[in-house]
């Protein structure tokens, strides 16, 4: 997939979402999209340290 849309979330449950991306720059939009919207966002990339790759998916 070349090219990514963002069709507008409507979060209306309190579990934890997960998105993959093959690119981590679309992580990094999405995640900026997500940050104005909901208070708890995490980004988690191949440089994220196990441990606190670890602690982010716990608080999920």
């Amino acid at each position: 997939m070349r090219e990514w849309v963002y069709y507008g979330a409507y979060r209306t449950s309190s579990k934890p979402v997960l998105v993959l991306t093959s690119l981590v720059k679309h992580a990094e939009a999405l995640h900026e999209i997500a940050r104005v919207k909901w208070d708890e966002v995490a980004l988690v990339t191949g440089v994220v340290k196990g441990g606190e790759r670890e602690t982010i998916f716990k608080r999920g």
